[in-house]
């Protein structure tokens, strides 16, 4: 087996199990997930699997010298790691509103409770 085949196999397993670590920890979380992000947790969740099957199916290309275009596969890998980045981007954005959101209603009930306190001095 030629060097570059097993450094290129060897970072693709690296990567593939990052990423059935993160796909497990995402697993075990989702159930906790704010029902306003979920459908993105699930979206992000089903292209972790996407990707993690890709990993394995470039790992079976590379060490079994399987013919197949390679624009093809590049294509694919560079789309779905565009929508995947946006998806995260856009799942960070709204928790991060979601917090802001939740930090202000705190802060508003805080204010509720301090005033009716200073009432019954």
């Amino acid at each position: 087996m030629e060097f570059n085949l097993i450094v290129s196999v060897l970072l693709i397993l690296a990567g593939a199990i990052s990423l059935a670590a993160a796909i497990v920890v995402t697993n075990r979380i989702k159930e906790n997930v704010p029902e306003e992000v979920k459908q993105k947790w699930m979206v992000s969740f089903g292209l972790m699997i996407f990707f993690l099957v890709g990993y394995i199916f470039a790992m079976f290309i590379m060490f079994f010298k399987v013919s197949v275009p390679l624009e093809i596969i590049t294509g694919i890998i560079f789309m779905g790691g565009g929508v995947f980045v946006y998806i995260i981007i856009s799942l960070a954005k709204t928790t991060i509103q979601t917090i802001e959101e939740k930090e202000i209603d705190l802060w508003l009930s805080k204010e509720k409770l301090r005033k009716k306190l200073e009432d019954k001095e």
